[in-house]
C-alpha cells in the first residue's frame, strides 16, 4: 500500500492532470494474483530450456486457456519473441526456430514475427527460407528495418568479394 501510495505521489508531479485514471493500484502489478506474474517471456523460455519447445507450447496454451482474459499474462506475439530470443542466446537455435513457427500460426500478419524467423531460418542455413521469411515480413511492414538489413545481408553474401 505504501508503495503505490509513493508512485501515486510521484505521478501527480509528472502528468499533471487531476484525472483519477492516472494513478497505479494494486492491481497495476499484481493482476490479481498474490504476486506479481513474471513476464511470460521468461515462463516460456525456461520451460523450453527445461523441456523443449513443444513444453513451452504447451504452457503457453495451458496459461491461455487458465488465464486468458484475466489479464494476468501478455500473449500477444512479444512472449514467444522474447522465449525465442533467449533460446538463440542459449545456442538452441533449431528451438528458437520451433518457437518462431508457432508464433507465426499465431500471428500471421506479424511482420516482426517473420523478419526474426527469417534471421533465424538463415542463421540456421536455411537461406532461401530466411529470405522468403524476411520477404513476407517486407510485405507486412516495408520500412521494417530488421527484415530489410537481414535481406541485404543475404543478398551481399551471395555476390563475390569486389576487387
Amino acid at each position: 500500500m505504501r508503495l503505490v501510495r509513493t508512485i501515486n505521489d510521484g505521478l501527480t508531479g509528472l502528468t499533471k492532470t487531476d484525472h483519477p485514471r492516472a494513478q497505479v493500484g494494486c492491481e497495476t502489478c499484481h493482476r490479481g494474483l498474490a504476486v506479481p506474474p513474471r513476464p511470460l517471456g521468461d515462463i516460456l523460455a525456461d520451460k523450453a530450456l527445461a523441456s523443449g519447445p513443444d513444453a513451452a507450447v504447451a504452457e503457453y496454451n495451458r496459461l491461455h486457456v487458465e488465464a486468458g482474459d484475466a489479464g494476468q499474462y501478455d500473449f500477444r506475439e512479444h512472449a514467444l519473441n522474447t522465449a525465442a530470443r533467449r533460446l538463440r542466446e542459449e545456442k538452441r537455435l533449431p528451438d528458437a526456430i520451433a518457437l518462431l513457427r508457432k508464433n507465426a500460426s499465431l500471428f500471421p500478419r506479424s511482420a516482426e514475427v517473420a523478419a526474426m524467423l527469417g534471421s533465424m531460418l538463415a542463421e540456421s542455413g536455411d537461406i532461401e527460407g530466411g529470405r522468403a521469411e524476411l520477404q513476407r515480413a517486407l510485405e507486412f511492414d516495408p520500412d521494417n528495418g530488421a527484415a530489410k538489413g537481414a535481406l541485404g545481408r543475404l543478398t551481399g553474401a551471395g555476390k563475390p568479394p569486389a576487387p
